[in-house]
């Protein structure tokens, strides 16, 4: 498929956090934000999804919850994979992607138990069948700023069957007022309770060239520095960013190789320690999900710990106990 000006700007603004506005965003707030109809967002939408290059929008509880944290990490001396190594990497739930780099590298996002080391953990899942450049590793998470509600669990589940739904709609389902959904999505946004990333199969688009930016930063200037370069980018080739301590990861969309060259060229001038920008030829994203597996088990546990609907929260010391789903025991 061709990736149009309307898809990208559907993707950056779908995503959640991100730089366009304060709250996440549904379809309907996207075409009254930038009038289109409701109608030619939702096909374009669909024609992203049917394409495969949309594989799938997935509202990612904070992995603190479940005391589990998230990497990526690059193989070693590992230029390309034959099928059965890609059968056997999608096989496990821990391993959301897989990325093939211009540096021929293979890349692997993955979640861990936050109790353990991280390098030590994918060796055990991969059954120490590849080696990892342990310098490349990469830290992705965002720290959790408020207590959660069995509530605002209830509604997180929702999300993660329906990721479009607004807080009419949830509303609905639920049987909560809209009010109340309303107030548990602001507190959850503005807290790092969730996000909404659109997960890519990048081999579908045939009009766009696609690269991964990463940089070293000061801690507390990763927001300011990220909207300087989205600037230099244009708006118009962001595809989707993470905030990192410490760092900064952008995946971007060129029309060109003279596109490339050209941000290359404006990379000098940026207020960062370290940079890169590596173009990527291929991705493997996982169909399976285990946040949701996850967040049952956490509803049914403080379900039977008697929590109610309406105000009951976790307290710390909970929050703290809720990371024993992610000891070794129990992967």
């Amino acid at each position: 498929m061709n990736l149009t000006q309307l898809d990208r700007i559907i993707l950056k603004n779908i995503q959640w956090p991100n730089d366009f506005s304060e709250k996440r965003f549904c379809l309907w707030d996207i075409s009254r934000k930038y009038n289109y109809s409701i109608v030619t967002v939702k096909n374009r939408w669909q024609a992203m999804v049917s394409s495969g290059f949309i594989v799938s929008l997935k509202v990612k509880p904070n992995n603190e919850l479940f005391g589990l944290r998230r990497g990526v990490v690059a193989l070693k001396n590992k230029h390309s994979m034959i099928k059965e190594e890609e059968e056997f990497l999608k096989r496990n739930k821990y391993i959301t992607n897989t990325y093939s780099l211009e540096n021929e590298e293979i890349g692997i996002d993955f979640l861990y138990p936050s109790n353990l080391d991280p390098l030590e953990f994918i060796n055990k899942q991969l059954e120490y069948k590849f080696k990892f450049n342990e310098s490349s590793y990469v830290a992705i998470d965002n720290n959790l700023r408020c207590h959660i509600t069995r509530k605002d669990l209830l509604i997180l589940r929702e999300l993660i069957n329906q990721p479009l739904l607004n807080a009419k709609e949830l509303s609905s389902i639920l049987g909560i007022k809209r009010t109340i959904v309303a107030k548990s999505l602001d507190k959850m946004s503005e807290g790092n309770a969730f996000s909404v990333d659109p997960i890519l199969n990048i081999s579908c688009v045939e009009n766009l060239i696609f690269a991964i930016y990463h940089a070293y930063v000061k801690e507390g200037s990763e927001q300011k520095i990220t909207r300087d370069i989205c600037f230099s980018l244009k708006d118009n080739y962001l595809l989707t960013k993470y905030f990192i301590p410490g760092r900064v990861l952008i995946l971007a969309s060129f029309n060109n190789n003279e596109e490339v060259e050209s941000f290359k060229q404006q990379m000098s001038s940026f207020d960062v320690t370290k940079q890169s920008l590596n173009t990527i030829f291929k991705t493997n994203p996982q169909k399976y999900f285990i946040y949701e597996q996850l967040l049952n088990e956490l509803i049914e546990k403080h379900s039977r710990n008697g929590l109610n609907n309406e105000s009951n929260e976790f307290s710390e010391e909970e929050v703290i106990q809720n990371k024993k789903l992610g000891k070794a025991d129990d992967v």
